[in-house]
């Protein structure tokens, strides 16, 4: 069990890459095998996701990896470019933005606290409102 928690932080603290122009036709797991085999001198490979948008076309399609070691997201990056098959790689690093974390400014102007949710402030106004009358008057209309 440790060696899996060892391995989850080393996928998280791990630098994610981006990749595509990679050959989509290709079946998932002889994506994962050729790109995992593609990115092996980089560092170890920690995390792999193969995203397949249906409403994308299919040259659109993603994977990330996360790939764990000495300079790691350098030697990656250098991979930019590369021939894979007859398609041209492309690599981008995947950072997550900082500013998202700051905390939220503290004004009179800026809405706090809980906001009590429309069903409950005017339920009247609700479709679950309206479908219990109209479910009410037919209970009636059957008397």
């Amino acid at each position: 069990m440790s060696a899996r928690l060892a391995k989850a932080k080393r996928a998280w603290d791990s630098p994610m890459m981006v990749l595509t122009g990679y050959d989509t036709s290709l079946a998932d797991a002889d994506i994962e095998a050729s790109l995992t085999n593609h990115f092996s001198s980089c560092g170890e490979i920690v995390g792999f996701e193969l995203y397949n948008f249906k409403h994308l076309p299919i040259q659109d399609r993603q994977a990330h990896i996360a790939i764990w070691g000495e300079g790691a997201e350098d030697k990656a990056l250098e991979l930019n470019g590369s021939d894979m098959g007859g398609f041209k790689l492309v690599v981008v690093s995947f950072k997550q933005p900082v500013e998202n974390s700051r905390p939220l400014p503290v004004d009179d102007d800026f809405p706090r606290g809980y906001m009590i949710p429309a069903r409950v402030a005017n339920p009247k106004k609700t479709s679950r409102y309206k479908k219990m009358k109209k479910k009410a008057s037919r209970k009636k209309a059957w008397k």
